[in-house]
């Protein structure tokens, strides 16, 4: 008998074939699965050599020994009567078979299911142009996972995809999913296509980072919505002093792979601005503060000022971290004991600075526009820093928001309805958007809009305040303070450590003119976080505490000169101390803060107290603005109480007192809340001794007291 003969018989040549095919099919395995958890190279490099020093000795063993129904014994130990070589051939021939067809099946099923894992360029070319059948014109952005040992680069993770968003969304005509929407699926069970039809787009982006000292694995791949299909891949090793050129490489690989047939136009594929440079240290810090600011809590934003101070500290031009440290200033004074007066300079400086070296940065732009707007001091300002943000941008979520505010304040309602639909359009997810789309819907009457936007925030940003918030600023504005302030205690728990719950709560029992638990409430604001900024101005509006009110307006009037609110405040102070000919100078002196109002009620107001002194002419020019306001808001139909409470006074100033009274039991109907007001002001003075107005402030307390009765049922 030969000896090949004697090999077959033996099975050792099929033992061989079978170890072969399955040791390919393991390194393919192996080739998909590993890199998805991060796996370093050696490891693949240890399991391909075993594989390898096992084939040998399986040989000798399969020459050696054979398998029988007794169990493993030595050849020359059993008759050639009793072997069953022929048996288990047979059984070796359908396993190789078996694991043949799975080889061909992985390689086949490969690009669809896993996508690849490849270092090559060229690779990733192919494959790209093999998946696309069509450009696609928008993208999500989800953060990248981390994989590093103890989980401790999450902001590095979250901060390339971050990076990698805003490159994207300055390609033009490429939509990309804001990061507030894309990042709430981290953590989620939810997949692509689930998140790209909730998104509206169509192809995901999603990645890994891997980091041991210096040393950086970047996964990143991009997967087709509609099939799931993988339309680019690649695996970067490189150090952290590559991670610059590892974010352009991959934003300019998306819109290669997105838009596969740019060149063909002759203007070749189109280019992604680049990422700013820093130093990577820099970098990081960066990074840690924004993700301080985006928790938004007063000890993660105090957090983000001291890493971003770091970075600026390392390089003072770096444009990012001077835009989110301009920000972070403005987050501080909302959730800190920090006045604006204090923050003001400090943002500015930061913020300017950054357009200065930045101008074609929309980041940069939008943010000097918000801090432009939320000063009140000429906030018309800030359209051209908005407009010019939208160009460098269309998806600028916080331009589009911001812009949509300023349209409502001059009365351009259905102008900002749009520019704030699309915004949340783009952004569902972002809490500022929805909040603001939601108070706005419920003042067009569209409550069950509003309140569903409240729900889904519950659900999107649970332990946060802002979806309890827009309820209650929904009930406020029905009128429903005994629906109002459970809302209000809800907040509170998400949030115990603000002066705004407190104040919050303070002012809705002042509403309700239960001063004692009001007071009580306001008391309760812990004293570290406590402000001189803010007080809760309708715990003091009556008469004996009004000097209160009037002392804090013309504190903010001295501490904020130019400040169009504070204006506003001063002037309505002074009319609630009766102090009539003063109030109608402080009018004359800032008329023009009256102008980015957005409804007519104070106009009204202001023209009535002066047409009662004999200043007619600055009389005419209020009451003939106000007019046309309260039609503009008429016939949006928004914030429908406002306008009727408008109608009335302009009725008084036109001497008709039925037809305020009527007006009034129209805004008191509608949700009016202003008794305390009503019991104060000087310009219901000619109605008070009549019977039907002192009926109507009957009915008025007659509401309070069956609101503040379903609350004592309550306990609240």
């Amino acid at each position: 008998m030969s000896f090949l003969t004697e090999l077959k018989r033996r099975n050792v040549v099929r033992v061989a074939t079978a170890y072969a095919i399955m040791g390919w099919l393991f390194t393919e395995i192996s080739s998909i699965v590993l890199p998805t958890f991060g796996a370093p190279e050696w490891v693949m490099k240890v399991l391909m050599f075993v594989i390898v020093l096992g084939f040998v000795p399986t040989l000798v063993f399969s020459w050696i020994y054979e398998l029988t129904s007794e169990g493993v014994k030595k050849e020359k130990d059993i008759h050639r009567d009793n072997s069953i070589t022929h048996n288990t051939g047979r059984k070796l021939d359908f396993i190789t078979l078996g694991a043949l067809l799975v080889v061909l099946g992985v390689m086949f099923l490969q690009p669809y299911l896993f996508g690849t894992a490849t270092d090559s360029p060229a690779t990733d070319k192919v494959a790209a142009e093999v998946a696309t059948a069509e450009e696609i014109s928008s993208i999500a952005v989800l953060p990248f996972e981390d994989f590093s040992e103890g989980g401790t680069q999450l902001h590095l993770a979250r901060g390339i995809a971050d990076t990698i968003l805003h490159m994207l969304a300055q390609v033009p005509d490429m939509r990309v999913a804001a990061r507030t929407s894309s990042f709430t699926y981290q953590g989620t069970n939810a997949d692509i296509s689930t998140i790209a039809g909730e998104l509206g787009v169509g192809a995901v982006l999603e990645g890994s980072v891997q980091r041991s000292g210096d040393r950086m694995r970047i996964i990143a791949q991009l997967i087709r919505a509609s099939d799931q299909t993988h339309l680019w891949s690649q695996t970067f090793n490189r150090t952290a002093d590559d991670i610059f050129a590892i974010q352009d490489e991959i934003a300019q690989s998306v819109v290669d792979a997105l838009r596969p047939n740019a060149g063909s136009t002759g203007g070749g594929s189109a280019n992604t601005p680049s990422s700013a440079r820093t130093d990577v240290a820099a970098y990081e810090h960066y990074l840690r503060g924004k993700e301080g600011y985006e928790q938004g809590t007063s000890e993660s934003t105090e957090l983000a000022l001291r890493e971003l101070q770091a970075a600026l500290l390392i390089d003072p031009q770096y444009v990012p971290a001077l835009v989110q440290i301009g920000m972070t200033y403005m987050q501080l004074n909302g959730v800190t004991p920090r006045t604006w007066a204090e923050i003001e300079p400090l943002a500015e400086a930061a913020l300017r600075r950054a357009v200065d070296l930045a101008p074609d940065d929309s980041t940069a732009q939008s943010g000097l526009g918000t801090l432009i707007r939320n000063s009140g001091y000429d906030s018309l300002s800030a359209i051209p820093y908005f407009e010019r943000a939208l160009e460098l941008n269309p998806s600028d979520v916080r331009a589009l928001n911001s812009m949509s505010n300023l349209h409502i304040r001059m009365g351009e309602i259905a102008e900002g309805m749009a520019v704030l639909a699309r915004a949340w359009e783009l952004d569902p997810n972002n809490s500022g958007v929805a909040a603001n789309y939601g108070e706005n819907l419920s003042l067009l009457g569209r409550v069950d809009e509003a309140r569903s936007i409240a729900r889904r925030l519950l659900v999107t940003r649970p332990g946060e305040p802002v979806g309890h918030q827009l309820l209650v600023n929904i009930e406020v504005n029905r009128g429903r303070l005994d629906l109002a302030i459970p809302h209000a205690l809800d907040q509170l728990e998400t949030n115990p450590d603000s002066y705004n719950e407190y104040h919050q709560l303070a002012s809705l029992y002042s509403l309700l003119e239960d001063y004692e638990t009001a007071l009580m409430w306001y008391e309760r604001t812990p004293e570290a976080v406590q402000t001189s900024d803010y007080v809760p101005e309708w715990l003091y509006v009556t008469a004996a505490e009004i000097h209160r009110v009037e002392a804090q307006v013309a504190r903010d009037l001295e501490l904020y000169q130019g400040w169009d609110g504070g204006q506003r405040s001063y002037v309505n102070a002074l009319f609630l101390s009766g102090k009539v000919a003063e109030g109608v100078a402080a009018t004359l002196r800032f008329e023009e803060a009256f102008e980015t109002q957005i409804d007519a009620l104070g106009r009204a107001l202001a023209g009535v107290m002066a047409a009662r002194i004999g200043e007619e002419e600055l009389a005419s020019r209020l009451l003939a603005a106000s007019r046309n306001r309260n039609e503009a808001l008429r016939k949006a139909g928004y914030n429908i109480l406002a306008v009727h409470l408008t109608d009335a006074i302009l009725a008084l100033a036109d001497g008709d007192h039925a037809e305020a009274i009527a007006a009034l039991h129209r805004s008191l109907d509608a949700g009016d809340l202003s008794l305390p007001a009503f019991r104060l002001h000087p310009v219901w003075g000619p109605l008070r001794d009549e019977p039907e107005f002192q009926a109507f402030v009957t009915s008025f307390e007659e509401k309070m007291a069956a609101q503040r009765q379903r609350l004592k049922e309550q306990g609240m």
